[in-house]
């Protein structure tokens, strides 16, 4: 089984979004871009788990741009902390079926990491029934 992990780096406003100092450009072409990139690796692997995911139109982008060869995937949709935060960021795709998820916040955070619920996520695969 091939794994990716990458990092978007898809901040939103309230965590300093690349896009509004730098040449990164705006964060939904940047999703496409990241997505696409994905699906034209030559061995692209069996699940992709991505980091930085906050912006909801990037993971929207990158959700359906990968729905073809990723048709099961795990995002972190939650509300952020105290309704101004952000969720974790993290999502899974994968090629096989999803059969358990767990999402799973720090107990004890501090700082930009207490606004952004961060968490540890997994999922376990249906492998060849």
């Amino acid at each position: 089984m091939r794994i990716l992990s990458l990092n978007t780096g898809l901040l939103s406003f309230l965590f300093g979004e690349v896009s509004w100092h730098s040449e990164m450009g705006d964060l939904k072409v940047r999703a496409q871009r990241i997505a696409s990139k994905l699906l034209a690796m030559p061995h692209p692997p069996d699940v992709i788990c991505l980091q930085e995911l906050f912006d909801g139109r990037s993971r929207r982008t990158i959700i359906k741009t990968l729905k073809p060869i990723y048709p099961y995937y795990f995002a972190d949709e939650n509300v952020g902390a105290f309704l101004v935060g952000a969720n974790s960021g993290l999502a899974i795709f994968s090629k096989y079926p999803i059969k358990n998820k767990i999402l799973k916040a720090y107990e004890f955070a501090s700082g930009d990491s207490f606004l952004s619920r961060k968490s540890i996520m997994g999922v376990r695969l249906e492998l060849n029934n």
